[in-house]
């Protein structure tokens, strides 16, 4: 281990301040299982109840990764999969949950109190929504920290559609600039981090194309908006530095492998998973095996 790199232990008792110099400056936030929390929360997903307490779960999440030094966070409100679904009423209750739940009056205050900017992305194509974009943009500043944007993308084509026609009415011709284009400010994209849920996989409805860089993927199976802070820590620290195994000079460093070898024997699978009634659920990795422990 690097001398000047903590150990696992020391980083966890870390300040938020003092982590924040770790952190990556956007996340692609990922919640599904919304209705799956709420079951177990003793809450019927089709009741008012539903959207009020959600809303809350989301607040606090985005606040807690605020505090730990993210600017830019990105979490989709509707998916392809929510226009694709046949529940009865859904839709019409979701457009109406999503206006109120982002962009009523609560949840301005909210983000002014917070200091918050936040933005709706992709409402052109859900006239349903676009009041509330509207909204958004004239409630809430342009800043360079602390920056909310909600996505929402019926199809994976309207992904790339919104990229194409933005960068083309703004004569976007460079990577960075359709990035303007689309979000009127410069996003940090070399240090970013996707932090999802359930099944490793990656639509275009949940990461915005522009988006994919560098950035390096998680899944939690953590409902909804759980997560706790000791788990976001420890995502923290093997994204500073667990993760960063690249060098410039690779000179012997393929030798180290011997100490090893028995990781490699029967490697394990990422991905892999088993179902859970109608639900997916991550297989067991075992614990690494080092030569002769």
């Amino acid at each position: 281990m690097n001398s000047s790199q903590p150990s696992i232990s020391e980083f966890l008792a870390l300040s938020d301040r003092e982590i924040a110099q770790y952190a990556p400056e956007t996340v692609v936030l990922g919640a599904g299982g919304t209705r799956r929390r709420a079951v177990l929360a003793g809450i019927d997903p089709t009741s008012e109840e539903y959207p009020a307490w959600t809303r809350l779960q989301m607040v606090a999440l985005l606040d807690l990764l605020f505090q730990h030094g993210v600017k830019h966070i990105f979490t989709a409100v509707m998916v392809d999969g929510n226009f694709l679904e046949e529940t009865e009423g859904y839709r019409e209750h979701l457009y109406r949950w999503i206006d109120w739940g982002i962009g009523g009056e609560e949840a301005l205050n909210e983000y002014q109190e917070r200091g918050w900017q936040a933005r709706l992305i992709g409402a052109e194509f859900v006239p349903a929504l676009q009041a509330t974009a509207n909204r958004l943009k004239q409630s809430t500043p342009k800043r360079k920290s602390k920056c909310v944007w909600f996505t929402i993308t019926p199809s994976s084509e309207v992904a790339w559609d919104l990229v194409f026609q933005r960068a083309m009415a703004k004569k976007a011709y460079t990577y960075r600039d359709a990035i303007r284009a689309i979000y009127g400010q410069d996003i940090p994209v070399d240090n970013s981090l996707l932090l999802d849920f359930g099944k490793p996989q990656v639509f275009t409805s949940t990461v915005p194309p522009l988006l994919i860089c560098k950035m390096h993927c998680y899944w939690r199976q953590h409902l909804g908006y759980d997560l706790d802070v000791n788990t976001l820590r420890h995502i923290f620290y093997d994204f500073a530095f667990n993760r960063r195994t690249w060098m410039t000079d690779k000179s012997g460093r393929a030798d180290a492998v011997h100490e090893f070898e028995d990781a490699y024997t029967e490697p394990p699978v990422v991905g892999m998973g088993t179902r859970l009634g109608p639900f997916w659920y991550p297989a067991a990795i075992p614990v690494v095996p080092v030569n002769g422990r």
